[in-house]
This record gives C-alpha cells, sequence and structure tokens, in this order.
C-alpha cells in the first residue's frame, strides 16, 4: 500500500506542472482574445517558468508583446521560439511583422523568405511579404508575391488592394482601381480600399468619383485622419474650398501627426485668399 501510494504521489506530482501549464496558457489565450495584454503576458510568464522549453510559450509571449508594442521583447521572444523549434514558421512570420514596424525591412523580408519556406501554400505570408517589398519600392516583386497570394486564397481582399497599391506606384491606375473594386466586392466594410480607390480616381482628375469613395471611407472608419486629408484635396481640386478647409480641420483635430497644426495654419491662409 505504500509503495501504490508513493507511486500515485509521484505521478500526481509529475502531472501537476503540465496541468498548470496548460491553465496558465488557456487563461493567457484568454486574455489575449479579450484584449487584456498586461493579464496575458503574467500567464504566458508563468507558463514559460514552467516548462522553458516549450516554444508555444515563447511565440504566445511574444505575439503578446507585439501587441503591447514591445518590439525589442517580442523579438526576443521569437528568437528563443525559434531555436527551440526552427521550423516554427509562425515564429518567422511574427518576427517578420516586428522588423517591418521597425522599419528592418531587409529582416523582414528574410524571415518572410524562411516562412515562405516552411509554408509555401500559405497566402498571406505570400502578402505580407509583398508589402515589404512594397516599402522597399520593389513592385514587380510585390505584384508576384500578390499574385501568389491570390492563386492560393482567390478570396483575400487584403491582397487586391495591396496589389493595386503597387500597380498605383507603376502609375497604372486602370489596373489598381480594377483590384479596389474587387478589394471591395469581396469586403464591402473594408474602409482603406475605398480610400485607395479614391487617391486612383484624384490621380485620374476624377475628383468627383473620389470624394464619393473618399465619403465612403469616412462613413466606415470616421476618425481616420488621412481619409479627411484625401477629401479636403480633391475638394480642393473641385474649388469646394469651405468643404476642403473642415475637412483639413478635422483631420487635424483627429491626428496632428497626420495633419499638423503648421499644416493647417497654412492651409487656412491659402485658401482665405481664395
Amino acid at each position: 500500500m505504500i509503495r501504490i501510494g508513493a507511486f500515485r504521489c509521484a505521478a500526481l506530482l509529475a502531472i501537476l506542472p503540465s496541468l498548470a501549464l496548460a491553465d496558465d496558457t488557456e487563461k493567457g489565450l484568454q486574455a489575449l482574445d479579450s484584449g487584456d495584454y498586461e493579464k496575458a503576458l503574467v500567464h504566458f510568464t508563468e507558463a514559460i517558468r514552467l516548462n522553458p522549453k516549450q516554444p508555444s510559450a515563447f511565440y504566445d509571449r511574444a505575439y503578446t508583446q507585439l501587441m503591447l508594442k514591445s518590439y525589442d521583447l517580442a523579438v526576443k521572444d521569437f528568437d528563443e521560439c525559434i531555436k527551440l523549434q526552427s521550423d516554427y514558421a509562425a515564429a518567422f512570420n511574427g518576427r517578420a511583422f516586428v522588423y517591418l514596424q521597425k522599419n528592418d525591412y531587409r529582416r523582414s523580408l528574410k524571415d518572410y523568405d524562411e516562412a515562405v519556406r516552411l509554408e509555401p501554400r500559405n497566402a498571406n505570408t505570400y502578402n505580407d511579404r509583398g508589402g515589404v517589398y512594397l516599402k522597399l519600392r520593389e513592385h514587380d516583386k510585390a505584384i508576384k508575391d500578390f499574385d501568389e497570394a491570390l492563386r492560393l486564397e482567390p478570396t483575400l481582399a487584403v491582397a487586391y488592394t495591396n496589389r493595386g497599391h503597387a500597380y498605383a506606384n507603376k502609375d497604372d491606375f486602370d489596373k489598381d482601381i480594377k483590384d479596389y473594386d474587387e478589394a471591395i466586392r469581396l469586403s464591402p466594410q473594408y474602409a482603406s480600399a475605398y480610400n485607395k480607390r479614391g487617391v486612383a480616381y484624384a490621380k485620374k482628375g476624377a475628383y468627383d468619383r473620389a470624394i464619393r469613395d473618399y465619403d465612403q471611407a469616412i462613413r466606415l472608419s470616421p476618425k481616420s485622419a488621412l481619409f479627411y486629408v484625401n477629401r479636403a484635396y480633391a475638394n480642393e481640386e473641385i474649388n469646394a474650398f469651405d468643404q476642403a478647409l473642415k475637412d483639413y480641420i478635422d483631420a487635424n483635430r483627429l491626428d496632428p501627426r497626420v495633419f499638423p497644426k503648421k499644416d493647417l495654419d497654412e492651409v487656412k491662409e491659402r485658401l482665405t485668399k481664395r
């Protein structure tokens, strides 16, 4: 009886850490899902303490650090995750995204290359790598990646929007409008697609069409200062100066980083002379 009891006790002691690890992981994921990133961080850190050889625990904490914009700490945890499991594609994806936020495009590209190698049928990875090529102004390579993303997942609206942006950078406004049309068809609430299509129409001189798209973008995302700036510019072009000034004022109010006060003062001076 003593020997059996001792065996049962030892077995229970062996199981308890894994149960605690699962509990902390589950609680961390719940906190992450609810947007309570600080609480998630506590649980994932405890999960790592209980099992420092579990790559997914470092991945979960890295993702949480990413959401907290603690980019250096996120990289450190992604590094550890990859050290423990060198074929962890999601960790390469995550670290690539962090490098992108840090404007370290070459490192980001290298990690996306590895993620593509590990998961060659992941449409989102091609789309994300295409986004890095956009930043590097390598538009043909970007389009090639967006093409592949859409081949793998033809309903990926963001890939149409991104490819449209690449075409816009090549001054191919007919192709970019066609892609924005498709993105909007697939995702009618996609504010950024309306905004980008508005920019394309404005560059073609179709300001009324552009304004209609900016109206829709603002309706869907009324706190985006950039959309107001774009609409203000189009309104200026059709001599709707009062509406343009109102949009510039709203843009500054919503985000002075997008439209600083000095720019607003210059606009006020210019428009009052009209």
